[in-house]
């Protein structure tokens, strides 16, 4: 048996999220980074997004929600979310729900994109 198979659901889910999402080809590696985001029964990933260096860096995460089978997006500055991606209470209080994992990669990639851009804006003023 492949090990995968023990996987909890909401982080697979959020993992085919994480392979439908694209971001244009020419994006340094070091600009994203993604690690596992666990809060009790919510798995999933956290995303950060590197604008102008450490001090300006986007969090992203992704997860299924405890209670059904609608997926979460949390979004903010990374000082609202601790050490562990726990999203402080107003970023909690926002969260959008998504009930297809294809509503989820779209908006996704569009919040990246979106990140990325405000860089470029950023290094030609």
């Amino acid at each position: 048996m492949n090990l995968s198979k023990c996987m909890n659901d909401g982080l697979k889910r959020s993992f085919r999220v994480l392979k439908n999402v694209r971001i244009a080809k020419n994006t340094p590696d070091d600009r994203i980074s993604v690690g596992a985001y666990v809060n009790g029964r919510e798995h999933g990933l956290r995303i950060n997004v590197y604008t102008t260096g450490f001090a300006d860096v986007r969090t992203l995460i992704i997860c299924e929600n405890r209670n059904s089978d609608d997926m979460i997006l949390y979004e903010g500055d990374f000082r609202e979310f601790d050490i562990n991606g726990l999203p402080s209470e107003q970023r909690y209080e926002e969260r959008t729900y998504f009930a297809s994992e294809k509503n989820l990669t779209k908006a996704l990639a569009k919040a990246i994109s979106k990140i990325l851009k405000t860089k470029k804006v950023k290094e030609a003023a």
